[in-house]
């Protein structure tokens, strides 16, 4: 049986994605900018969810934290106390009843 759930995100500031760019504080000048991505991707929900289970205390680290991982979704599964062939999809905005995804 799959279970299926969903979290809503209200942002009560500016939000900024990052993308598979490179961005560092410490390059200065005018050449240098940030780009967002429109949404974040599943990645960066999936780490959100896992710090805020982390920060509250209702979740912590995998004993064998930092140990030989094939990938950094190992560890983040455990943490979210998810099995290995649970997924995120999303993310959608939903305004007024209508639900739109972000397509390249």
């Amino acid at each position: 049986m799959n279970r299926i759930g969903s979290v809503l995100f209200e942002p009560h500031g500016p939000l900024i994605f990052r993308g598979p760019m490179e961005f560092t504080p410490f390059a200065k000048g005018p050449q240098v900018f940030a780009r967002t991505l429109m949404l974040p991707p599943p990645s960066t929900i999936a780490g959100c969810l896992a710090t805020l289970l982390l920060d509250k205390g209702k979740a912590t680290l995998p004993e064998t934290y930092g140990e030989n991982y094939s990938s950094w979704e190992e560890p983040l599964l455990k943490v979210l106390n998810f099995e290995k062939d649970a997924f995120f999809r999303g993310p959608y905005i939903i305004v007024n009843e209508n639900i739109y995804i972000y397509t390249i």
